[in-house]
């Protein structure tokens, strides 16, 4: 489609108050032109200009289609979209301009790396939203919709909101990037598993700027070799434990094992050119090696069981952690490979259980380190182990636990991602000391959890945003005359007081009320509903005095009518599995 420029009508500007205020990372930012006027009355005043480059990106193409829908519901009439594979050569006149820094050539702007984003008015009419790279197109996008007051709070629809003003007005000049540079990611540990949670949870991943450049690959693996297969023939590839060659762990000191990791690295990139990152993280569990070549790369004579991991010291005094040393030797080498072979492409390794603790020496520039927040058998605190790796690895990150299903098991304020406080003061740490992703583990639970699900998006992006404002925001935009309401529900259950007869019953008079209040707002009241469904299968699934125990609901109710209420909870989760409510 061809390029024309719209005849733009300035009226007397109405302003908006920005929904949000990102940080300006590119330093003190210019003056803002005055005002421009997106629409007046009901009727756009600016048309959208889009270069997507050759071929279209597809989460370009997603943005735009954002872009266009909540601009057509904001002001009750849609705007023209005009898309092209690339911006004229020279200024085209006012209007929204959407695509990359770099192909803007009659703006003066910053140099961006890739998910910088420029966010510009200008007095000539423009409204600029710039990115370094299509992610960061889509992150200005998404940062100028935030502006404007929409917000996805949790996934699915009945989440969106998108404000309505007939008229509009807007002036800003911020380049905004994120704090956490490689991932900003969580994931639901227990899978998503139908096609609409996948799409509404991918969703809402893009319009909250989640994700990163750089998929990240640190899971557990083997190094090119098959305990099914090869253990019988070739025993010396496997760990030595307690006397006993076990299938439970590579030796990572064998030469044989190394020089198979590496082919597999090598092969894994000839097959897969875009990969940016492989894993050789060990695989899950216990059962290390402790045979002489681990002993001897080590450096120690013999091993002991420390901190639940083998240790050993050597004759200086110092002690080392016997796997730690012998999976990041290993690591460092698969990592030379990949740099002589795939320049650019990265190693990632876990941090974790028995080599949570960090190895003395330092870690190759391509190798990402993946710390974990659980099962550090390592003597030192967390903080100590992240200082410890960042003077060995350039590129580190955590891997958070913020919600596992065994763990919470729905209750509400159980999972670390109900502690709003400790997701602000972790998230700040971790950018504070240099980490360039988190990490962490979820679960479908939005009831429960998704203030501080919502919350982590916003302090990912940017570490300084204050959690409390973000939860009053959410109890504003999403719930309006019910904000009350549903502020007493949350922080009752994030207050630690537990479930019992007295707080199910404060939680249905809060609800009670706040059904009350938004009869008369479609939009509002189907969310309450949402938290009602939640409410009820606790009330069904948390019974008083059996705690969900199947033997506590039997001596109450008999076999009969346990086997009744059991399977009346199953069928009423299964009407739940899509509101993304509970991890059904």
């Amino acid at each position: 489609m061809g390029w024309k420029s719209p005849g733009i009508l300035l009226l007397a500007l109405v302003s908006l108050a920005p929904g949000s205020c990102n940080k300006d990372s590119g330093g003190t930012a210019a003056e803002p032109a005055p005002g421009i006027v997106l629409a007046s009355e009901g009727v756009p005043r600016l048309n959208i200009f889009v270069a997507t480059g050759e071929p279209p990106g597809t989460l370009l193409t997603a943005a735009v289609t954002d872009l266009d829908q909540a601009l057509a519901t904001i002001v009750g009439a849609p705007f023209q979209t005009t898309v092209a594979a690339a911006f004229p050569a020279s200024d085209p006149g006012a209007g929204i301009y959407v695509g990359l820094a770099t192909d803007a050539s009659w703006v003066e702007a910053p140099s961006l790396d890739v998910e910088d984003c420029l966010l510009r008015t200008t007095p000539s009419g423009q409204v600029l939203l710039l990115g370094g790279s299509e992610r960061g197109v889509a992150h200005a996008v998404y940062g100028f919709l935030e502006k404007l007051g929409c917000r996805w709070y949790f996934p699915g629809q009945t989440w969106a909101v998108i404000p309505r003003r007939s008229t509009l007005s807007i002036a800003f000049d911020e380049r905004q990037s994120p704090d956490l540079a490689f991932q900003r990611s969580i994931w639901m540990g227990h899978g998503m598993h139908t096609p609409e949670i996948s799409r509404d949870f991918g969703d809402w991943q893009r319009r909250n700027r989640m994700g990163g450049p750089m998929p990240l690959s640190t899971a557990h693996s083997w190094p090119g070799i098959d305990p099914a297969t090869d253990f019988a023939t070739h025993p010396e590839w496997f760990a030595l434990v307690n006397g006993v060659r076990q299938a439970s762990k590579p030796c990572y000191a064998n030469p044989e094992v190394v020089a198979r990791g590496i082919q597999r690295a090598i092969s894994y990139f000839e097959a897969n050119p875009s990969a940016s990152m492989i894993s050789v993280s060990a695989p899950d569990g216990l059962g290390y090696c402790e045979d002489d070549m681990c002993r001897q790369l080590a450096g120690v004579e013999s091993v002991y069981t420390a901190y639940d991991a083998l240790y050993g010291r050597r004759p200086d005094g110092t002690e080392v952690c016997v796997t730690s040393e012998t999976i990041f030797a290993y690591a460092n080498q698969v990592a030379d490979a990949v740099a002589e072979r795939f320049p650019g492409k990265y190693v990632g390794c876990l941090a974790y259980s028995a080599y949570a603790h960090p190895p003395s020496f330092s870690l190759r520039p391509n190798i990402y380190i993946q710390i974990t927040t659980g099962y550090r058998r390592t003597p030192l605190t967390l903080g100590q182990q992240m200082v410890a790796f960042a003077s060995k690895c350039p590129n580190i990150g955590i891997y958070e636990y913020y919600d596992v299903e065994q763990w919470s098991w729905e209750k509400p304020g159980a999972a670390r991602a109900a502690r709003l406080d400790y997701l602000q003061s972790s998230i700040r740490f971790f950018a504070r000391a240099g980490l360039r992703s988190v990490r962490g583990e979820m679960s479908n639970n939005w009831a429960p959890n998704g203030i501080g699900y919502y919350a982590l998006s916003r302090l990912m992006w940017d570490s300084a945003t204050d959690v409390r404002t973000v939860e009053e925001d959410f109890y504003q935009g999403a719930f309006g005359p019910a904000a009350e309401a549903l502020r007493r529900f949350f922080r009752r259950w994030e207050s630690g007081q537990g479930m019992n007869p007295r707080t199910l019953a404060l939680a249905h008079r809060d609800l009670q009320e706040a059904t009350q209040s938004t009869a008369d707002t479609p939009e509002i009241h189907a969310r309450v509903d949402a938290i009602r469904m939640y409410l009820h299968f606790l009330a069904h699934y948390v019974q008083p005095n059996t705690s969900g125990s199947v033997t506590a609901l039997v001596t109450q109710y008999g076999e009969e009518g346990a086997r009744q209420r059991v399977d009346y909870l199953g069928r009423y989760v299964r009407k739940l599995i899509n509101t993304h409510m509970i991890h059904s």
